[in-house]
């Protein structure tokens, strides 16, 4: 079962996507009470970044959206569980641009890192 995800593309100009795509995953498994596993929270990351880059990316959109869809997955990094607060606790501040968005279920937290 999921407790955490940590989402990567070592790019910082995604917040709009990223943040919401977490916020959906999070409201869903709110409505449906249902447990979400590692699978299944990946593909829906892979299959909703497209829709949520169209949908929340607002003006800073970069191109042709297929392109930039597969920019995103060609980069995308998901940790879950364990590798996620093992991350989210040693990361140095440097590396804490804005380019890592988390979701802890649990403790209901969703941001940027």
């Amino acid at each position: 079962m999921i407790h955490s995800i940590l989402i990567t593309v070592h790019d910082n100009d995604f917040y709009s996507t990223f943040i919401n795509l977490l916020h959906s995953i999070r409201e869903a498994v709110i409505y449906s009470g249902a447990e979400l596993y590692q699978d299944e929270v990946e593909r829906l990351i892979k299959d909703g970044i497209l829709w949520h880059y169209l949908a929340f990316q607002n003006h800073y959109r970069f191109g042709d959206p297929k392109s930039t869809e597969e920019y995103l997955l060609d980069n995308l990094k998901i940790l879950f569980n364990e590798e996620t607060d093992k991350k989210v606790q040693n990361m140095p501040s440097y590396e804490s641009n804005g380019e890592y968005y988390y979701l802890n279920i649990e403790g209901n937290v969703l941001t940027s890192l």
